[in-house]
């Protein structure tokens, strides 16, 4: 029997454009606000076309914006990264003021196989507006096209990690379906880094996470007992994985919710910051 993978990884996507010019160098263009600001990048206040509300693939079915507090900065990045088109785009979103323990931390987000820095149900968007008020960096990576691999979405994570870690000294690393898979090969193959302090796998697919075993940092795997995209027992296999070598690895199951993860919000949010307190 396969192991299970979503199945939105064989369904095709829109290419995300990238700008060449930033192929051999980072670039970026940056925001600040003192109250709050819509983002003007894959956050329309609009349904798009190719989401379809009746779709449980759909990763939301009402669109959550960004919204800046007063200090935080928003930049957009071109990273430089092997394989083409040679660029991999970011959007990060910063406080400003002293440097404290939240500050040394970064959160990367990951999505699964739509164009969706926001996230399902939003909730990258919601930690955008949230984290950076407590001192904490938020990161949202788009994938290089087609990105539909795991394979490649765990390249382009790396790239992230390798970037944040000569930046920040703690990083947390969330992923959504496919994304859950990238961003645990990728703890796996970054393991060495001390930098590494959690992860946050949602509506985890089990295809390419058997390296969950070798995981040296805590894990909460949220998985909605709704969802018919990707069963719940797949987040299961991907704790029982983990606990089955010693790792400190934890299940949650979110009743009502879909694929969409309706109520993660703030058992992301209360992991991170526990992390931070620790």
């Amino acid at each position: 029997m396969p192991t299970p993978r979503s199945p939105l990884a064989d369904a095709g996507r829109q290419s995300l454009r990238f700008s060449s010019a930033a192929k051999s160098k980072l670039s970026f263009s940056s925001t600040t606000s003192a109250s709050s600001s819509l983002r003007s990048a894959s956050t329309s206040s609009m349904l798009p076309p190719r989401f379809d509300k009746s779709d449980e693939n759909t990763p939301w079915s009402t669109f959550i914006p960004v919204t800046l507090a007063e200090g935080v900065v928003e930049q957009r990045l071109e990273l430089p990264c092997d394989g083409p088109p040679g660029v991999l785009s970011v959007v990060t979103f910063s406080p400003r003021g002293p440097r404290t323990a939240r500050t040394q931390t970064a959160v990367l987000c990951c999505a699964g196989c739509y164009e969706c820095l926001e996230g399902p149900s939003c909730l990258y968007n919601r930690l955008a507006s949230e984290l950076p008020q407590q001192g904490y960096t938020v990161v949202q990576l788009a994938y290089r096209p087609p990105a539909d691999d795991e394979e490649e979405a765990t390249e382009d994570v790396m790239t992230c990690i390798d970037w944040l870690a000569n930046r920040f000294g703690s990083l947390v690393l969330v992923g959504w379906s496919m994304g859950s898979a990238a961003v645990v090969e990728a703890a796996y193959l970054r393991r060495h880094l001390p930098s590494l302090v959690g992860i946050v796998t949602l509506a985890a697919q089990t295809s390419g996470t058997r390296n969950a075993k070798h995981l040296q940092v805590p894990l909460l795997a949220l998985h909605g007992e709704e969802d018919k995209v990707l069963p719940a027992e797949c987040s299961r296999t991907l704790v029982q994985r983990a606990v089955s070598h010693g790792a400190n690895a934890k299940l949650s199951l979110l009743t009502k919710d879909t694929h969409q993860m309706e109520s993660a919000f703030p058992h992301v949010l209360d992991f991170i910051i526990n992390l931070s307190d620790a």
